[in-house]
């Protein structure tokens, strides 16, 4: 079982939370030229209104997908804010986080 399919069926926010790498690390992935971009540290991964406002946050190592933090943000943001709809990255594009969240938007 995949750590989404997890989270969208059998973990509690605690769990799903402390189910994510958070320790120092290294990434690398190619961007759309072909070219490889490589980061060091942790990644903040945040959900935000119309307007850029931020509504929840989450820290992870550096390598964690931005897709493996969907769920938990969605969470967070629907205990804070009334949201009509979802738009994500094609990133987000998976079955089991549409599932979750209901309607999602999906772009690039």
């Amino acid at each position: 079982m995949t750590r989404i399919e997890r989270q969208a069926s059998v973990m509690d926010m605690a769990d799903m939370l402390n189910d994510l790498p958070t320790a120092y690390d290294v990434d690398t992935k190619k961007n759309s030229k072909g070219y490889k971009i490589s980061w060091i540290g942790y990644k903040l991964h945040i959900d935000v209104a119309d307007g850029g406002i931020p509504i929840s946050v989450v820290l992870t190592s550096a390598s964690t997908h931005d897709s493996q933090v969907a769920i938990q943000l969605a969470i967070i943001s629907n205990e804070r804010v009334t949201n009509l709809y979802d738009v994500m990255d094609s990133a987000y594009d998976v079955p089991k986080i549409h599932d979750f969240t209901g309607f999602i938007q999906i772009i690039g």
